[in-house]
């Protein structure tokens, strides 16, 4: 039998660029054929910081409740989602960003993750951490106490003894997997290189050693030392600071002159394209994910032709690199602790400010709100921040 959920929740509101509100906000209270999860974990991803700061996509949603690395305990199922992905209440889940029709020629050609209605230009759009507030029924972000699920939501069954803040990695891990291995062909032996330190950059250095590369290059700045260390514990052979070292000659030093098999540029960064050109070898792949909002600086299309260069453009993940990222986290073969650090959903806004205050010079490569984490601080802990009340 269906639990009964409360009527209200606590969430953390996007209400304009660099404002964020803890609000209390109504529950559905019917979920139709989806369900709803109650939120465990959430992951901070870099376009999460974007999108907070006014300078991502979809911004035009606010307001929105953000997060879309997101694990929740089922409190309520459905008929259609009990079919279709095997859930009951009570199952710990990850739930994918992407909420596709799973009607459309993209959707039907197994590329969902680029379904129109994913797309904030779509009159259709649904995603989560992007849909606003104001979109019936309201809960589309992880960075919340419910999350609504979707009929059309795709659902992914943790494994047993993964903690849910590791869990929520399942995202930049699996957009490895898909970026190094499938998109870029990693053979074993590689010579890969990877532009940025990030959460997602870690997990290309994780998938490029699950694919047997024989020399893994990360390339941060000197302010990324911690996110290099970690890169360092995850298999990057070679760590390389873009505002100290000559990246270019340092990488055709360590390949032999030949250069790289394989370029991951995950930074957004206006000149890394170019870079990430000139760094590959004749016959190489350059996958680039998450570039510049406009034109990239100094695009060497020259060296594409001459080199004979494959560039691919990537987006996310599909449902396999989920299921694949899930079973290496549950393997317990990287310390993915590393990796990642907790702090309570309602410090979640001094958190997001701070971030993007900081830019580049971040401690931990990802962050993750929890709700019902205990405050860090004393004062927080004898009174939680005050919720705002959003009428239904």
């Amino acid at each position: 039998m269906n639990r009964v959920p409360p009527s209200t929740c606590h969430a953390l509101l996007n209400v304009g660029p660099g404002q964020a509100e803890y609000r209390t906000v109504p529950i559905p209270a019917s979920s139709g054929d989806g369900g709803l999860g109650r939120v465990l974990a959430a992951g901070v991803c870099g376009s999460d910081l974007a999108l907070f700061g006014g300078n991502g996509i979809a911004s035009g949603q606010r307001p929105h409740i953000l997060g879309h690395e997101t694990v929740v305990r089922i409190d309520v199922t459905s008929a259609v989602l009990a079919e279709r992905w095997g859930v009951r209440e009570g199952d710990l889940v990850f739930v994918e960003e992407f909420i596709p029709c799973g009607w459309c020629e993209t959707c039907r050609s197994g590329r969902y993750h680029v379904c129109p209605r994913t797309d904030f230009r779509s009159e259709r759009f649904l995603r989560y951490g992007r849909t606003s507030l104001d979109t019936a029924p309201g809960l589309w972000g992880g960075f919340a106490e419910f999350l609504f699920l979707h009929p059309d939501a795709r659902l992914h069954p943790v494994p047993d003894g993964v903690a849910p803040h590791l869990a929520v990695l399942a995202t930049p891990l699996a957009n490895g997997l898909r970026w190094v291995r499938t998109v870029g062909d990693t053979r074993p032996g590689d010579a890969v290189v990877i532009l940025g330190p990030g959460a997602h950059g870690l997990g290309c250095v994780v998938a490029a050693r699950e694919a047997g590369a024989g020399e893994v290059i990360l390339v941060g700045q000197s302010v990324d030392t911690t996110r290099l260390t970690v890169g360092r514990a995850l298999g990057a052979s070679t760590l390389l600071r873009a505002d100290r070292d000559d990246v270019e000659a340092e990488v055709h030093r360590r390949t032999g002159g030949r250069g790289a098999n394989v370029v991951v540029d995950v930074t957004g960064s206006a000149n890394s394209p170019g870079l990430a050109i000139r760094l590959a070898r004749g016959g190489g792949i350059v996958v680039l994910a998450g570039g510049p909002p406009g034109p990239a600086d100094g695009f060497p299309v020259e060296l594409i032709t001459q080199r004979e260069l494959r560039i691919a453009g990537v987006r996310g993940h599909q449902g396999q690199d989920i299921a694949g990222a899930l079973r290496l986290i549950g393997s317990g073969k990287y310390d993915l602790d590393a990796v990642t650090t907790q702090t309570p959903l309602s410090e979640g806004a001094e958190l997001l400010r701070e971030l993007v205050a900081a830019g580049a010079a971040r401690d931990a490569p990802h962050h993750v709100l929890v709700p019902g984490l205990r405050p860090t601080s004393m004062a927080a802990t004898a009174s939680e921040p005050a919720a705002r009340e959003v009428p239904t």
